[in-house]
This record gives C-alpha cells, sequence and structure tokens, in this order.
C-alpha cells in the first residue's frame, strides 16, 4: 500500500505547477554561471564585430544596402554569406549593456597576439554581452522540450527530454557561446511546436521557421515539415485553401527573410546571385583548407558524413575547437572547462552508446505508439519527417565536419530517449503496483 502511494505521489509531483518554473530557473542558474568559462571560439570574435549591424540598421540602413559596382568589404562579405539575425541580437544586447563592438575581425590566418594586438579579442564585458544571448533563449528551449516530449508521448517524457536536453555536454557547450547555434537551437524547436500544436494555422510556422532559417542556414530542411504540414492537415479543407495557406507561408517566410538582409533591398535579384555565388566561394575555399590540413574529414560521400554526424553526435569528444589553430592559448581554459564531469556526459563509447541506444528504442516507441495512441501519430510522424530532413540536409549539404554543425540534431535524440525513459519508468511503477497488490 505504502508503495502505491509513493509512486501516485511521484506522479501528483511531476504534475504540480510550481516545479517545471523551478526545475528550468535551478537549471537556468548552472548554466548562466558557466556562461564565461566556456573556451573562446574565435567565430564570436566574427559575430560581436559585426554585431554592429544592429546599430547601422536603425541609424543608416542605407548603408547596409548591397550595390553593383560599391567597394567589396569584409563587412559586405559577411552580409552575404552569413544570415543575420545573430548578430542582431547580440548587438541588441550589448547596446542595452552600453558594451561596443570589437574594431577588427578576427584573422584565421595570424597568431592569437597579433590578433588581440589588433582589438579582434573580445574582453570579458564584449564576450558576456554576446553570450548573454544563449544565456535569454535556454530557459525557452528547456520548456519546448518538455511541451514537446509530453505532446508526443507523456508527461515522463518530457521530464525526461528536458533532463538529457538540460545536461547534453553539445548543447552546454556549444550553445553557451556568442554563436549562431543558440538562437538555431531555440527557433528550430519553437518551429516544431508550433506545427504540431496549431495544426489548423500552419501558416504561422513561417515565422520561426524563417527566424531559424536566418539564424543559421541549416535549419532550412525544416522548411519542408512546415510545408507537409499544411498539406496534411489536421482537418480536410479544400484545395483552394491549401493553396492559399502555402502562398501565405512562402510569402511570410521571404518577407521575414527579406526584412532581416538589407544587402536585399536595392537589386534583390542581383544580389542574392552574387551572394550565393559568394557562399559557394566560400564553402570552396574553406574545404580546400580544410583538405591541406586533415586531408581524413574531406569526403564528398554524404554517406561518410552521415557517419560523422553520428559519431559527433553520439560518440566523439568535445570540439573546444574545430581545428586547431590556437591549441596552446586555449589549453588552460579548455582543462577548467573540463574539470566538470557534466562538461563531458554523454559522450564516449559507453555513455554515447547508451544514448544512441535510448534514442533507437525511443524512435521505435514513438512509431509504435502512432499505431497504439492515433491522437499522437500527426505528432510523432512530423518529428520523424524533421529528423530525416535535417540528417538529410545536413548529410548532403553540409560538406564542412565541425560539431557544431550537428546541433539541431541534438533534440530528437533527447526527445526519443526521453520517451524511452518514461516508458521505462512506467514499467517500474506498474511493477511497483503488482508486488503492492
Amino acid at each position: 500500500m505504502k508503495r502505491i502511494q509513493l509512486t501516485s505521489a511521484f506522479q501528483r509531483l511531476l504534475s504540480a505547477n510550481f516545479l517545471l518554473p523551478a526545475v528550468i530557473a535551478i537549471l537556468c542558474l548552472a548554466f548562466f554561471s558557466g556562461l564565461i568559462t566556456v573556451p573562446f571560439h574565435p567565430d564570436e570574435a566574427t559575430n560581436i564585430y559585426m554585431s554592429s549591424d544592429f546599430t547601422e540598421l536603425s541609424e543608416d540602413p542605407a548603408g547596409l544596402i548591397w550595390r553593383s559596382g560599391q567597394p567589396f568589404d569584409l563587412k559586405t562579405h559577411y552580409r552575404l554569406v552569413d544570415p543575420p539575425l545573430t548578430r542582431y541580437l547580440i548587438g541588441f544586447v550589448r547596446t542595452i549593456l552600453n558594451v561596443q563592438p570589437l574594431k577588427s575581425d578576427w584573422d584565421w590566418s595570424i597568431s592569437w597576439e597579433l590578433n588581440a594586438a589588433m582589438g579582434a579579442l573580445p574582453s570579458t564585458s564584449q564576450l558576456l554581452a554576446g553570450r548573454l544571448v544563449s544565456a535569454i533563449v535556454f530557459p525557452f528551449s528547456l520548456l519546448l522540450v518538455f511541451l514537446l516530449g509530453r505532446q508526443i508521448h507523456s508527461q515522463q517524457a518530457g521530464w525526461a527530454a528536458l533532463f538529457f536536453f538540460a545536461t547534453s555536454s553539445l548543447v552546454l557547450l556549444h550553445t553557451r557561446r556568442a554563436m549562431a547555434e543558440p538562437a538555431l537551437v531555440f527557433f528550430c524547436l519553437l518551429s516544431l511546436w508550433i506545427i504540431i500544436r496549431h495544426p489548423n494555422h500552419p501558416w504561422l510556422s513561417a515565422i520561426p521557421l524563417a527566424l531559424a532559417f536566418n539564424a543559421k542556414y541549416s535549419a532550412a530542411p525544416l522548411i519542408l515539415v512546415g510545408v507537409i504540414n499544411i498539406l496534411w492537415r489536421a482537418k480536410p479543407i479544400r484545395i483552394p485553401e491549401m493553396i492559399e495557406d502555402l502562398g501565405l507561408f512562402f510569402l511570410i517566410f521571404a518577407g521575414i527573410t527579406y526584412a532581416l538582409n538589407p544587402f536585399l533591398w536595392g537589386d534583390p535579384i542581383q544580389a542574392l546571385q552574387v551572394a550565393i555565388g559568394e557562399r559557394q566561394s566560400l564553402l570552396v575555399n574553406q574545404t580546400a583548407t580544410l583538405a591541406a590540413i586533415r586531408p581524413d574529414l574531406v569526403s564528398s560521400s554524404w554517406w561518410l558524413h552521415l557517419q560523422f554526424d553520428l559519431v559527433q553526435l553520439f560518440f566523439a569528444p568535445l570540439a573546444i575547437q574545430d581545428i586547431g589553430n590556437y591549441t596552446i592559448e586555449l589549453q588552460q581554459t579548455t582543462q577548467n572547462y573540463l574539470i566538470n564531469p557534466l562538461h563531458q556526459l554523454w559522450r564516449g563509447l559507453l555513455t554515447g552508446s547508451l544514448l544512441l541506444f535510448f534514442s533507437l528504442i525511443g524512435l521505435f516507441l514513438s512509431m509504435r505508439g502512432i499505431v497504439k495512441y492515433p491522437h499522437t501519430l500527426r505528432a510523432n510522424v512530423l518529428i520523424l519527417i524533421a529528423a530525416l530532413a535535417e540528417i538529410a540536409g545536413l548529410s548532403i549539404l553540409i560538406t564542412l565536419p565541425f560539431q557544431r554543425y550537428i546541433l539541431p540534431l541534438v533534440p530528437f535524440v533527447c526527445l526519443w530517449s526521453g520517451i524511452t525513459t518514461a516508458q521505462f519508468l512506467n514499467q517500474i511503477i506498474q511493477l511497483i503496483h503488482k508486488k503492492a497488490t
């Protein structure tokens, strides 16, 4: 009898209104406390340097417009090849805190000391201002992971998915930097939540999908899920209404992208062509440079890219650096960061294999649940399509084998692992009930 009362009390506790905000607050304190201890990545300097676009957007937006024949400076290059959202968010936080942007961009071809002398190494206040963007979106990412887990399976699955996400060493490293990953992960999660939760207003998903795309282009495969969400409705609609929703979806997506990218405002077609060409040239040069340093990491085979993604997702050590240009300079901060065992959780052969096992079992259970619980069919199928779209996109389109590029896959691992954990706990609770009776 006491065992039954204990399990019932445990279930009531998980459903208590106060528990979720309390847990998220505690996890955020731990997340924020380690914000400045994360080893520096030179791309953070570039984002803080480019965050001056936020000020220019309000003071002189015409200066951000690309025009044929104008001098092609470094900032113009970045506006053409990189999505803009991260630099706007960093600029917004910087402005509130009255912190100045960097005077110079980081130059990977010169030493750490020369970069510092040129003003390309962020001060503590500049780095913290840039990283506060991740601190702002982290609690909302936690909430969305919980809500998605609950939606596709159960309350227990939501809690377990929240646990896996909050303790993911990939999340703790790559989303605490002044880079694209914090906003990317948050808006991908928000996109999935709106797609699942508002099936009769599918055009709404265009808003977070556009923001995710403008945080990092690797979110592009999720556009497919937004389209499928329109074609596969919770309530049957006529074809003209479906076409209208598709048109509205792409109009909102294109409108947000256009508004966030002032380089398009002058001659959008020609500017877009130049941007595509500039980005292709950048990828070719980056791949060639990497091939000269680490030829073992460069391959044109999507199958090898897929294998690399899986290794980085579950087994590979944390990639403090993409390429070891500044290993000596980052050695001390790296050692200090890795002392915390939480910062290497779910990595390596043993725990990585366990996480992979939990993910595969959770995927199987979610597919079985489609048959057993029809009300979860749509949500689980859309989550699966989103995961497959991202895996295919990363394997085919991404040529640079950097660990942080696989961050969009982490929420799916957490959700499926959460389902496995919830099912395991339910089996234990049922066993306790049987023994008690």
